[in-house]
């Protein structure tokens, strides 16, 4: 059981790091792997949105989605350098931390919230093939991009996946966090990194239990994050558009992700200052106009049915 379950999980990630590969090709970062996953995703979400507002989430199509990620790993995987591990005290320290989370999603679904809306409104959705409204269970009109992925493998027959799924976005984070404080923070960078990843770890512990979507939050919100670092040291836009992207899937997965677009558009202006008047002058408009469409791609549905159907696109927290 264990095997198979893990075998399923490591079918999706690896789709989706075959499509993350695409959007994202850059090889000489630490932090490709991760984002790419992130991308990855995001990319799958986005389909599967298409696919349920059509009323063709089904089986064929939950596979060829995926069938689509793994042609592209296929194609990315012969690329690979491999790295070698060396047995240190940060690695042990590291697999220490994660051991207790791998068998954490294995159970039977249990948490609340996952009961009470995210796999109820994930399995209405696989059992008509249609993202409609069911107001008769809690939270009808949240934005619900991650509980997707939810629907799709409950399409499969399979309710502990939708935990394996979010779990493996805290383990993506947790990666994604080490890599980043060791390419951006100075000697000694690995200890470091090796204490913010156990904290990580340590403190999201109970929800790798949970078909919940917060780490899925914390993964997109970091890859932004990410991908905002690597816009402010260069000029080119694809990296402001991957973050806008990933912020888009994370808001079309909580409503309390729309609390960090000023710090989104901060940095965006300050990006701007950094490259100097000419690129203003030049650049700006464009940059802007695409990081506004990359943001609304995953997650404008959301919030243009609320206003719609019930007048209120922040529904139900806007009153």
């Amino acid at each position: 059981f264990v095997l198979g379950q893990y075998a399923q999980l490591l079918v999706f990630i690896a789709a989706c790091w075959g499509l993350g590969t695409l959007i994202w090709p850059v090889s000489e970062l630490g932090t490709r792997q991760p984002l790419r996953i992130a991308l990855g995703m995001g990319l799958v979400i986005c389909a599967l949105q298409v696919l349920a507002i059509a009323g063709l989430l089904n089986t064929a199509s939950v596979l060829l989605v995926m069938g689509c990620g793994l042609m592209a790993a296929v194609l990315q995987i012969r690329q690979l350098a491999w790295p070698r591990l060396v047995l240190s005290w940060p690695l042990l320290l590291l697999l220490l931390a994660t051991l207790p989370t791998l068998f954490s999603p294995l159970r039977p679904p249990l948490a609340w919230d996952a009961l009470m809306y995210h796999l109820p409104h994930a399995r209405e959705w696989a059992l008509t093939g249609h993202l409609d409204v069911h107001e008769w269970l809690r939270y009808p009109w949240f934005p619900y991009n991650f509980d997707l992925l939810f629907a799709a493998t409950l399409v499969l027959g399979d309710d502990v996946l939708p935990q394996l799924i979010h779990a493996s976005t805290g383990w993506a984070t947790a990666w994604l966090v080490y890599r980043l404080a060791t390419q951006y923070l100075p000697a000694p960078a690995g200890t470091v990194a090796t204490l913010a990843t156990v904290f990580w770890l340590v403190t999201s512990r109970s929800h790798y239990s949970a078909a919940y979507v917060d780490m899925a939050i914390a993964l997109f919100l970091t890859a932004a994050f990410a991908f905002m670092l690597i816009g402010l040291q260069t000029t080119n836009r694809r990296p402001v558009w991957l973050a806008a992207f990933l912020l888009g899937v994370a808001a079309g997965s909580k409503y309390q992700v729309l609390g960090l677009l000023p710090l989104f558009c901060a940095a965006l202006l300050w990006r701007h200052r950094l490259q100097g008047p000419g690129w203003r002058l030049h650049r700006e408009g464009p940059t802007w106009l695409g990081a506004a469409l990359c943001f609304a791609l995953p997650c404008l549905y959301w919030y243009a049915r609320n206003a719609l159907i019930t007048g209120d696109p922040f529904n139900p927290l806007g009153g």
